[in-house]
């Protein structure tokens, strides 16, 4: 078989999929493909490192030994040992270019080089964790800031289905978190569908109430007299919740064709049938206006946090990969030169591709494939969708099921065989998974459940190596929250047994949850198990940070009482005023702290801090500590320096410890593509399904949402049937088979044993749950069973371990190095201290006071309302004061009459009018020899001058540009100052802002690599109508 054929693979877990993708990139290398022609892609670095890890590894050690030269041979292809030199060199003299990554570092790539195409202004970056934290609670702050009380209270109360049960603030948090991608993935108009259309009015309803009351006096059965008319009293005090559940009407609606055991006449089903058309209408409406209103907010929201991703000018991933899914609209030979290396795709992980990476790759897959495979171009790709876990990103299996129908030339081929498990392990996948359907109540979820068993194949393992399952539950506990800490308990008492046997072993302990890692670490801990902590944590769990962060917020607010109380109970004390009576921070004190924090910035001011509190530290705090020294490092945070931002940042991060520690704590998602000698699973009573807060019905062509609906009970469902319905129930679907999915990457993470961990209540349920632990226990006897410390099920040897090697003591010899950065030996400045341009105003005279400047200045309103509707100006004509008023009040800003008056005063003679227009560029010298001019609002700039980092925005900057390169810049900085009587003050502003001018000049200089001469810059005194040019 022809190793180069275009290639699909459906490989389930453990079977082999990297070594099979690292054959083939091997194999194109020793035919000599250079190494910037393969693109391999997979879903996560770190999965993305390991991959460049085993080529790297399989090729050196062919190299080293024989045996493993006749391996790549066989799978591989290589043909000699010439051919291996090849490959080995390609690889080391490329290492830094493979093109081996995730497809969003592939689309960032994409994006750089087309910055300009895509409308990116340079130096553009992606928001790190804590900034993009701080950036959507501010954009929520300006939906809830700008938009009219009255307005938003109508918009959460629909959310809310009338009943707001939380502040306006976490309703809307709880919106952006949990609705971002579906309003992403999809338009206005798949919100705004009606369900259901009638024209029954109110008048209606009373005269069929009336109708029915009127036959209910000739009704000779009492039972239905009496419901008959509990349901029009009910009808008239509108409850309309009790009349879908409960009573005749609920039996009608639900189809049931008995009431009390007695048959409902036809005749009565016929009077009911307007009753329930005017609950369809009712229903019908509330969806649609809950939806809308939905809607509504998060794009009220994704406005502002667009303009604020502007202002800052940071993207998301996934703002990237949507530029990059526009990839075709790009001029054909800019596409062309951007991807013409690519000749041979290697795609890993397919199963979890979304619907904008799957249009940004296409026509790349389509290119490779228009012949069939060979060292010209080829396509191989790799996935299982029964790993398919993260469909709340986006991820569409679809599009992987779909691809050998939209390919040409495509192969497939099914990797089933194990080379990872013990048969215990896997026989019970098998029964797992083979019995799905066991459980007696599913109900709408059996179909999902019955079509995953049958489209389930068993798995075989090649390897003959011990193996033990155990299904055991845990302690009883009278609620969710006892449950799960009983099981956790259990949890440390096995770990505690396995590393008792002091074997070379791997242990993970996978859970649902990121919070439950901190609560497992401090219970292994508690016990003196050392273990890493995957999923990371706050470093504000460690009290060596918590009392570094308090010295920060004692340097931001001198007189915290809080804060000095906890520092003085610290080795920070003698850093306070020693001589005063009670402890304080000293003016002196204040002064030489602050001096040290400017002179050798975040990073090194905190190792000199650190080093002050290292002597009391264990292992675990100093290396939280250094993780916080270098997290400073590498912080970017407004200027000037703010630590209150910092401390936040802080807060925000989570940060995990990779130690060498055998008991390894994460969630199983994070386990994805990681393998361990046993596993415990504790966290078994998830359901299979939540209430959904929406009800999402695809397009089966695009995999894009076609309808989008408020979700609703069951009894809603029936009542409004379909497309309601449908959409209801695929969403349910989906949340099935991701659940599945989830369970099948948790139990075949297991190489030799696995430890499920069950829930018990104190009172046993009434009926089985719909949990994964039920789930399971029903695949597996039949049963369901929740005596505390019962063993449900075994299989295999209990002492598996036995044949592993015994645990070595690993000695390290190796020379101690000083901490990473070394800041401690370093004389001088450390990094540079930054400062905004804007901070220069009046010169040096400012530098200090900027860094004490109030959060918010209630002067600076109206110059920033100003700020703001510039920003919407390109070039100025007749028309643009209306525009900007409009845009002001499209972003829900309410602004004062004399804001409208400013701008209605700008006449065609007006300084702005001139200045903001094209005629204007025309005259000016450093514009002469351009042939193209390109305007920028508000464009963040980054520069070192003087030993200093300027970092801050220009209002406006037109940039001119000849045969594609910047060759002249204007810059234009608005002002709002009152200039006096007749102007007068003018001379003393233009020297008042004159070096914040220079700073900008200086930093577009450096930024666009052009002479200084070729920056002009000028201030336009707005309110005052008068233009100064520097």
């Amino acid at each position: 078989m022809n190793m180069l054929n275009h290639l699909l693979i459906r490989a389930s877990a453990g079977t082999g999929k990297t070594f099979r993708l690292s054959n083939r990139f091997i194999h194109l290398l020793s035919k000599g493909v250079p190494p910037r022609a393969i693109l391999a892609t997979t879903f996560t670095r770190k999965a993305a490192g390991e991959i460049r890890d085993r080529i790297l590894e399989r090729l050196a050690a062919a190299i080293l030994n024989e045996e493993t030269f006749f391996e790549l041979q066989t799978h591989a292809g290589i043909e000699s040992h010439a051919q291996l030199e090849n490959a080995f060199n390609a690889v080391i003299h490329n290492l830094h270019s493979l093109n081996i990554g995730t497809l969003d570092s592939f689309f960032a790539n994409w994006a750089t080089q087309l910055g300009f195409e895509f409308g990116l202004t340079p130096g553009w970056s992606i928001f790190s964790s804590p900034e993009y934290t701080d950036a959507v609670q501010n954009s929520i702050n300006d939906v809830l800031r700008y938009g009219k009380n009255t307005d938003l209270t109508r918009l959460i109360m629909l959310l809310n289905k009338g009943i707001s049960k939380r502040s306006v603030t976490l309703d809307l948090q709880k919106a952006v978190e949990n609705l971002r991608s579906i309003h992403a993935q999809s338009s206005l108009e798949s919100w705004n569908g009606l369900l259901y259309a009638t024209s029954m009015t109110s008048e209606d309803l009373d005269d069929a109430l009336q109708t029915l009351e009127q036959s209910s006096g000739h009704e000779p059965n009492s039972t239905f007299k009496n419901a008959i008319l509990k349901d029009i009293a009910a009808f008239r005090t509108k409850d309309f919740e009790w009349l879908i559940k409960n009573g005749l009407s609920g039996k009608i609606i639900g189809g049931q064709s008995t009431y009390s055991r007695k048959e409902i006449p036809a005749s009565l089903v016929g009077l009911y049938r307007p009753l329930i058309e005017y609950l369809r209408q009712y229903y019908s409406l509330e969806i649609h206006h809950q939806s809308a209103a939905t809607y509504e907010l998060l794009e009220r929201f994704e406005t502002s946090f667009w303009n604020r991703k502007r202002q800052r000018n940071q993207l998301e991933f996934s703002d990237v990969t949507r530029l990059a899914s526009h990839i075709q609209t790009i001029p054909a030979d800019l596409n062309h030169r951007l991807n013409s290396d690519v000749r041979h795709l290697l795609l890993d992980e397919f199963q979890d591709t979304s619907v904008e990476q799957w249009n940004a790759i296409e026509h790349l897959v389509q290119e490779v494939t228009r012949q069939t495979g060979g060292l010209e171009s080829s396509l191989f790709c790799v996935g299982d969708v029964k790993q398919a876990i993260y469909g709340w990103r986006g991820g569409r299996r679809e599009i992987f099921n779909t691809l050998s129908s939209s390919v040409e030339h495509l192969n497939s081929d099914h990797m089933e065989k194990s080379w990872r498990s013990s048969d215990e392990v896997l026989n019970f996948v098998n029964d797992v998974f083979g019995n799905l359907t066991s459980h007696p109540r599913l109900a709408e979820l059996r179909p999902t459940l019955a079509e995953w068993s049958d489209e389930f194949q068993n798995h075989e393992s090649a390897l003959e190596i011990p193996g033990y399952v155990e299904y055991r539950n845990s302690d009883a506990g009278a609620n969710k929250g006892e449950r799960l800490s009983n099981a956790l308990v259990e949890t440390v008492s096995q770990v505690g047994e396995l590393i008792k046997q002091n074997k070379e072993m791997t242990i993970g302990v996978l859970v649902r949850q990121n919070d439950e890692i901190s609560r497992l670490i401090q219970l292994l801990n508690e016990n003196g198990i050392p273990a890493s902590e995957e999923g990371g944590n706050p470093l504000t769990r460690f009290y060596p940070v918590q009392l570094i962060l308090a010295w920060l917020q004692l340097l931001e607010h001198p007189g915290d009482v809080k804060a000095i109380f906890r520092i003085n109970r610290s080795p920070l004390a003698s850093r306070l005023n020693p001589d005063a009576g009670t402890p304080s921070m000293s003016s002196s004190a204040y002064t030489r702290e602050w001096d040290l924090l400017l002179e050798k910035g975040l990073g090194g001011y905190l190792r000199i801090i650190a080093d002050a509190l290292r002597s009391n530290l264990n292992q675990t705090q100093h290396f939280r500590v250094e993780q916080l020294v270098e997290f400073a490092d590498g912080y970017s945070a407004s200027d000037p320096i703010r630590l209150k931002e910092f401390i936040a940042a802080v807060e925000i991060e989570r940060f995990a410890e990779e130690s060498d520690a055998c008991v390894r704590v994460m969630t199983i998602h994070q386990s994805k593509g990681l393998e361990f000698d046993a596993v415990i699973l504790p966290t078994l009573e998830n359901k299979l399904t939540r209430t959904p807060d929406l009800a999402v019905k695809r397009s089966k062509e695009t995999q894009l949402p076609a309808n989008v609906f408020a979700y609703r009970s069951q009894e809603i469902q029936t009542l409004l049937k379909d497309p309601y319905r449908s959409a209801c129930q695929e969403t349910l679907h989906e949340q099935a088979q991701e659940a599945m999915c989830v369970l099948y990457v948790a139990l075949t993470r297991a190489a030799h044993a696995l430890y499920l961990i069950g829930p018990c209540a104190t009172k046993p349920p009434k009926q089985p749950p719909v949990s994964v632990a039920a789930l399971i226990q029903f695949a597996i006897s039949g049963d369901y069973n929740e005596e505390p410390g019962t063993i449900i099920y075994s299989a295999g040897s209990p002492d598996w371990y036995q044949r592993l090697p015994d645990k070595q003591l690993h000695v390290d010899d190796r020379p101690s190095f000083a901490p990473k950065l070394g800041r401690k030996n370093i004389e001088g400045n450390s990094s540079y201290a930054t400062a905004s341009p804007s901070s220069m105003e009046g010169g040096d005279l400012f530098h200090s006071s900027a860094l004490f400047r109030p959060e918010n200045a209630g002067a600076l309103n109206f110059g920033t309302l100003v700020h703001s509707a510039f920003e919407h100006v390109e070039w100025w004509n007749s028309s643009s004061t209306a525009d900007m008023l409009t845009a002001l009040s499209n972003k829900r800003i309410d602004f004062q009459d004399s804001m409208s008056t400013l701008l209605n005063s700008i006449d065609n003679t007006h300084c702005v009018a001139t200045t903001l227009s094209q005629a204007f560029y025309s005259s000016l010298a450093n514009f002469k020899q351009t042939d193209e001019i390109r305007v920028f609002n508000e464009l963040p700039v980054t520069a070192v001058i003087g030993g200093q980092l300027i970092r801050g925005y220009v209002d406006r900057i037109v940039l001119g540009i000849l045969d594609g390169r910047v060759v002249s810049a204007d810059i234009v900085d608005f002002k709002t100052d009152n200039l006096g009587k007749q102007n007068e003050d003018l001379p003393a502003k233009v020297k008042h802002y004159e070096p914040q001018l220079m700073a900008y000049r200086e930093t577009i200089s450096q930024m666009f690599k052009i002479p200084i001469e070729t920056v002009s810059a000028r201030l336009l005194f707005v309110s005052a109508n008068e233009h100064h040019a520097f």
